[in-house]
């Protein structure tokens, strides 16, 4: 059985090479922010609702 480690490099050999930038940014930012990486796309995502409007309209649902 295979690795989870071996299984990501067998499917790095598949991607075309014009491609591979994007894996390896995705990767490095694991690396870099190995937490965080999640964290913030979600909560910069909430902060786009959180106004008086959004939160009236949410309210009398």
């Amino acid at each position: 059985m295979l690795t989870t480690k071996e299984k990501l490099l067998a499917l790095i050999d598949e991607i075309p090479e014009s491609e591979l930038d994007r894996v390896l940014d995705f990767a490095e930012n694991l690396v870099n922010h190995p937490h965080d990486y999640w964290k913030n796309g979600s909560e910069s995502s909430l902060d786009f609702w959180d106004n008086a409007i959004d939160n009236e309209i949410w309210n009398r649902m």
